[in-house]
C-alpha cells in the first residue's frame, strides 16, 4: 500500500504535462476516484490515508497540505525519483485513471463526487469518508475503468503499406505535386 502524497506525486509526474488545468482541487477529485476504482477492482485500499469530506468534495489532508502552495494554480513538478516507487500495475491503473477523469475540470469533478447518496454526501464535513463506504458506493454505483486498447491496423491509417510492402496513397493523391 502507498501513501496518498506518492500516488499524487504519480499522477503530477503524469498529467502536468499535458492537463494544464491540474490543481490541486482537481487532484485530489481524481486520487478519490482512484481509490474508489481500486477498492472495487483489488479488493485493497490503493493508499493508507484518509479521505475527508471536505466543502468542495472528498480531500486527502496531507496531499492538500503539500500542494497547497499551489493556490488555485496547475500544479508543476513533481519528485520523479519517487515515481519509480510505483509498481507497473499500479502506474497502468493510475493511466487509465488519468486518461478517464483528467479530461474533467475540476469544476466538473465536484459536481460528480456531489452526487445525491455518493460517499460525500452521505456524510457530515470535516468527516472521514471510509475505505467501506467508498468501496460499496464504486461496486454498486460507478461504472468500470475500461484499459484503453488501439485496436488498429495499418488500412486505418493514410498511406499505409500492402502486403508487398508498398506504399499505398488515398486515390487523388499525386506523389509529383507534393
Amino acid at each position: 500500500m502507498y501513501k496518498a502524497t506518492d500516488i499524487a506525486n504519480f499522477l503530477v509526474y503524469l498529467m502536468s504535462d499535458s492537463c494544464d488545468d491540474l490543481t490541486n482541487l482537481k487532484l485530489n477529485k481524481i486520487l478519490y476516484y482512484a481509490q474508489g476504482h481500486y477498492l472495487k477492482n483489488f479488493g485493497e485500499p490503493l493508499f493508507d490515508d484518509k479521505i475527508e469530506a471536505w466543502p468542495y468534495g472528498p480531500v486527502v489532508n496531507s496531499v492538500y497540505h503539500t500542494y497547497k502552495c499551489f493556490n488555485n494554480q496547475p500544479i508543476t513538478g513533481c519528485n520523479e525519483e519517487k515515481v519509480n516507487l510505483i509498481e507497473d500495475k499500479v502506474k497502468s491503473f493510475l493511466v487509465d485513471i488519468a486518461r478517464k477523469y483528467g479530461r474533467f475540470t475540476a469544476s466538473t469533478l465536484l459536481n460528480m463526487t456531489h452526487k445525491p447518496k455518493s460517499p460525500w454526501a452521505e456524510v457530515q464535513e470535516g468527516e472521514e469518508i471510509t475505505v467501506k463506504r467508498i468501496q460499496d458506493y464504486f461496486i454498486n454505483n460507478e461504472e468500470p475503468i475500461v484499459p484503453l486498447e488501439l485496436n488498429y491496423t495499418e488500412e486505418d491509417f493514410i498511406g499505409h503499406r500492402d502486403s508487398n510492402g508498398v506504399l499505398v496513397l488515398p486515390g487523388g493523391w499525386n506523389d509529383a505535386e507534393i
